[in-house]
């Protein structure tokens, strides 16, 4: 893993004091941290945004080394870890065979879900991510209000992105009893796009109500031109190289993506250019050059790879959801190149992207001028503490 410090970067936001205390209690079926992925950053990004904006919020997870049991972040969100057997399955069966989401809903039944909330009194709210929680729906503690939260519409998801051999076999028969059962079980439903909810309208008939809730970021802004040339220089980037970066987790569509980049666009560009590959879509490297590509691997601060870039960029062809890289690259100030259904969700701020099919991203990049850090103009995208915001006011009306 590589670290490259952001010289001035800002001091971690600290909870709200005086709010209005509600209980918040967070069911996710992968760990919780590291953000290794958009479901992780996306489920760490309500937890801790709805601790900043005065909640009280414990989170329920699979433990991973070297992280501790039970701990209490910087925000305030308490994380339990547990150890139950269907952790460790999609570690050693493929994701080819059987989606992880379908693995990771094998708990055992007494032993499993029931033991784990029945330590958990007094919430106002449970909060199931993902539907490979919804065999732990109906054991949340009594009263509190039951939410899921879905990432993607999962049965388009897993079929238009093809992640499976057996998209049309019984793995894909259980994901889809299993959305259809979080969607059933639920007093409501977060989406990240309005698409998506009404997908989901129209694949269970539910009359649930539905909250959007777009992707959220709490990068802030670019960097000065100082910093920018100091985090360039640490990596080796050449003055007139084009910087471009992908953020993107281990997800087929997103190595795909790496791939895709590196042996269409990098070999059409007609100018010196860099690729800044971050996360598990590309095999870290620490850093080491390989080709035209930097593989980084994942990062814990994201803001210095954003501030060498000279552009994001989006190359993805298929999908549920939002991309939460569109998000860390607009609010960063980065220009964006994305496919149009990589703007899924964006849709407000397609004027401040390019967009273009794939075919098209090697003759927009060679326009792309280098990047003027001085004059970065960071697109308004909210950050995770006003998404907490959005969901605490949403859950005192469903309390109502």
């Amino acid at each position: 893993m590589i670290t490259i410090a952001l010289p001035g970067a800002p001091q971690r936001p600290q909870p709200e004091a005086g709010a209005d205390d509600m209980r918040v209690l967070s069911v996710t079926p992968f760990p919780l941290l590291p953000t290794s992925h958009g479901s992780r950053a996306r489920a760490w990004g309500f937890a801790h945004g709805m601790a900043l904006a005065g909640a009280t919020v414990d989170v329920i997870c699979p433990w991973t080394p070297p992280f501790p049991m039970r701990a209490v972040s910087s925000e305030g969100v308490t994380i339990h870890r547990h150890l139950l057997p269907a952790n460790l399955l999609p570690l050693v069966v493929s994701e080819r065979l059987v989606p992880p989401l379908v693995m990771l809903s094998w708990q055992p039944f007494a032993a499993g879900p029931r033991r784990l909330l029945s330590r958990f009194r007094g919430y106002d709210v449970v909060e199931f991510h993902l539907c490979a929680t919804a065999n732990w729906m109906g054991k949340e503690p009594r009263g509190a209000r039951v939410v899921y939260v879905a990432h993607n519409v999962e049965r388009d998801f897993h079929r238009l992105v093809p992640r499976t051999k057996l998209a049309s076999g019984p793995a894909m028969r259980a994901l889809d009893r299993l959305e259809a059962r979080a969607v059933a079980a639920s007093d409501l439903i977060v989406t990240c796009t309005e698409a998506d909810a009404a997908r989901l309208r129209e694949l269970d008939g539910t009359t649930t109500p539905m909250l959007v809730v777009p992707q959220a970021s709490d990068v802030r802004g670019g960097p000065g031109p100082e910093a920018r040339a100091a985090v360039r220089r640490q990596l080796g980037i050449a003055d007139d190289e084009l910087a471009l970066v992908f953020v993107g987790g281990p997800a087929h569509h997103n190595r795909s993506a790496v791939a895709y980049l590196e042996d269409e666009v990098l070999p059409r560009l007609r100018r010196p250019a860099r690729l800044l590959a971050v996360g598990r879509c590309a095999d870290g490297n620490g850093g080491a050059p390989s080709g035209r590509t930097l593989r980084l691997g994942y990062v814990d601060d994201v803001a210095p790879l954003l501030a060498a870039a000279d552009v994001g960029v989006n190359p993805i062809t298929a999908g549920s959801g939002t991309n939460c890289k569109v998000a860390l690259y607009l609010a960063a100030g980065l220009p964006t190149l994305t496919t149009p259904i990589g703007l899924r969700g964006y849709e407000p701020m397609a004027s401040e992207c390019m967009v273009a099919e794939l075919d098209r991203f090697a003759d927009v990049l060679d326009a792309v001028p280098l990047r003027d850090a001085s004059a970065a103009r960071p697109t308004a995208v909210p950050d995770w503490r006003a998404a907490g915001a959005t969901l605490l006011a949403a859950y005192e009306r469903l309390l109502a």
